[in-house]
C-alpha cells in the first residue's frame, strides 16, 4: 500500500482563503499531516479481508459440525443412562 499523502501547503492556502489566520491554518495542517502519517503496510487489503472471512466461515462450519456431533453423542448417552435407570427401577419393582 502506498502511504497517505497530505498536501499541507495547499491545505493552508485553502484555510487562509476561508478566513482562517495563517498561524492557525499552519497548526491545523500540521496536525492533520501528523494524523495522516500512518504506516499503512500493516493494514489489510480487501482481498486479505475476504480471504480471512472465507477462512473464518470454514472454521465456523467445522465448529458447528463438532457441536452437532457432541450434541448427538450427549443425547445418545443420556438416552442410554435413562434406559439403565428405568431398567433398574423395573427390576427393583419386580422383586417386591
Amino acid at each position: 500500500m502506498s502511504p497517505i499523502t497530505f498536501d499541507t501547503l495547499a491545505s493552508v492556502k485553502r484555510m487562509k482563503a476561508k478566513g482562517i489566520k495563517a498561524e492557525e491554518a499552519e497548526a491545523i495542517a500540521e496536525e492533520l499531516r501528523v494524523a495522516s502519517d500512518v504506516d499503512t503496510s500493516t493494514l489489510a487489503t480487501k482481498m486479505e479481508l475476504s480471504m480471512f472471512k472465507s477462512e473464518m466461515k470454514e472454521d465456523f462450519a467445522k465448529i458447528d459440525t463438532k457441536i452437532a456431533e457432541a450434541k448427538s453423542e450427549t443425547i445418545k448417552y443420556m438416552f442410554t443412562g435413562f434406559l439403565a435407570v428405568i431398567s433398574l427401577l423395573v427390576a427393583i419393582l419386580l422383586k417386591h
